[in-house]
């Protein structure tokens, strides 16, 4: 049994601020450490990096937007944080020195040039379950990155990954890559892989799009969760953080049926206990969310229909969304994996399905997410070649054309 003393010394040792030398957002700041100790928070420039927690009741009943909140500078600044350690009357301070990087300027629609679409291949060769990239002009004719070889590998967890989802930090210079941990090939056991399967996602994170850290395997989910199925990421300007979905049965419901789950983080280390985030009387699967004019649209799978479904709300959390019926979506057969765009400086969205057990990928297009969806034709698009379960993301020309400098015309 550790005395109080060394208690505090063992859960000082253990905090840990990510990529301190490099801040570029709101970080997390934890308040409970190891043996439950409480932690409280100082730092030399709280108007750059603040330390105390709003209540979800001073946020108009919200939820509670966490301490570590991040207003980056006019220059790179030297911060530094206090953690003060409190166990049965003993206390304990650490130290920790991080950079917050300037502050960057804000993109505008004018600064978007093309487009990054971020994929895997499926489960029929050993190398297609890693992600693949593939850029765009126009949104809709694409042409593949690395000769259509992977551009990123997994070598944890389950060695393979699926579902790669991509996103763009609010400050903009941040790029997380997220994927669900899963290798099919060679085994193809689907009862393992939604009962058996992996508790964690594969991240990989980057400041430009061509430098990436080293994959990483991170626990999001339940102890009893049979899977954690194509996660994605939105970031809930309400409270600063990132909210991360996905799809999962649960060993406690008998793995009944396919629900969504949320966590949030902000460094995609430290994430929130999960909770249920949808479920409807069948499975459901394969969500995605975007927002125009204050509203959010989520789009999904009925697993036992296999079509996509939406819906919409005003805010992300703690609120009933109402249906959406895009006829034409809803009556598409055998598709899955939606993964919905706005096309740069048009009132235009692309929605991506995946008919995953014959042409793959094809896009819907609509002029408003308030009415339905059109089938283009198949002369009026490219997708790449055997791409499956992906996600796209708007990028600037500097971006596009380190892109097409490392990878292009391999």
């Amino acid at each position: 049994e550790y005395t109080d003393q060394k208690k505090l010394e063992i859960a000082a040792s253990k905090i840990f601020i990510p990529n301190a030398d490099n801040i570029r957002g709101n970080i997390t700041l934890p308040e409970v450490g190891e043996f439950n100790i409480q932690i409280t928070w100082t730092s030399t420039h709280p108007h750059i990096i603040n330390t105390v927690t709003v209540p979800a009741a001073e946020n108009d009943g919200y939820a509670q937007i966490p301490l570590g909140v991040v207003n980056r500078p006019d220059e790179d600044t030297l911060v530094k944080l206090t953690a003060k350690l409190t166990l049965n009357g003993h206390e304990l301070e650490k130290e920790i020195f991080v950079t917050v990087k300037a502050k960057t300027k804000e993109l505008t629609e004018d600064d978007y040039y093309a487009y990054l679409f971020v994929y895997f291949t499926g489960e029929s060769t050993a190398d297609g379950e890693q992600i693949y990239f593939a850029t765009s002009l126009d949104g809709l004719h694409w042409s593949e990155l690395n000769g259509n070889k992977p551009v990123l590998t997994s070598s944890v967890g389950e060695k393979g990954v699926r579902d790669p989802f991509i996103v763009r930090s609010p400050e903009g210079d941040k790029f997380y890559l997220i994927a669900t941990d899963l290798r099919i090939y060679p085994r193809y056991d689907w009862g393992r892989a939604s009962t058996a399967g992996s508790k964690s996602i594969v991240v990989w994170e980057s400041s430009d799009l061509v430098n990436w850290s080293n994959e990483r395997l991170v626990k999001i989910n339940f102890d009893d969760a049979g899977c954690t199925w194509a996660p994605e990421v939105y970031y809930d300007y309400r409270t600063g953080e990132f909210l991360v979905y996905w799809s999962s049965k649960l060993g406690r419901l008998n793995y009944d049926q396919f629900r969504i789950y949320i966590a949030k983080t902000r460094d995609f280390y430290t994430f929130t206990a999960p909770s249920l985030y949808l479920q409807r009387e069948r499975d459901v699967i394969d969500m995605t969310i975007i927002e125009h004019n204050g509203v959010y649209y989520r789009f999904y799978k009925d697993e036992v229909n296999k079509n996509i479904l939406a819906d919409k709300g005003t805010q992300l959390l703690n609120h009933t969304f109402t249906p959406v019926r895009y006829s034409t979506v809803e009556s598409q057969p055998g598709v899955e994996g939606p993964e919905i765009f706005k096309l740069i400086g048009q009132d235009k969205w692309v929605l991506l399905v995946d008919n995953y057990g014959g042409k793959g990928y094809y896009p819907l297009i609509t002029d408003s997410l308030e009415s339905d969806f059109r089938v283009l034709p198949v002369s009026d698009y490219k997708m790449p070649q055997g791409a499956r379960h992906g996600s796209v993301i708007r990028i600037t020309r500097t971006e596009y054309e380190a892109l097409m400098a490392k990878w292009g015309n391999k």
